[in-house]
């Protein structure tokens, strides 16, 4: 019964012209400071396995790139 009571009032929007493909997050412009925290956190938890542990928790697929190395 999850999401009873509620319902989408507009269309979807995933058009992969505007957003791209993939997961993303978004960080304000100037913000090289957190961008760079979010990296390494990222970077972090894929080295020493926690992102896949978790995201197997959840998800029947691994949710990430092994080769990743972050976003400019």
């Amino acid at each position: 019964n999850a999401g009873k009571g509620f319902g989408f009032v507009s269309p979807q929007l995933d058009d992969p012209k505007i957003f791209g493909t993939g997961v993303g997050i978004g960080i304000a412009k100037g913000r090289e400071d957190l961008l760079n925290r979010i990296n390494s956190a990222l970077k972090t938890l894929i080295k020493n396995g926690s992102l896949e542990k978790y995201s197997l928790k959840y998800f029947p697929f691994a949710i990430h790139n092994e080769n990743w190395q972050g976003v400019e």
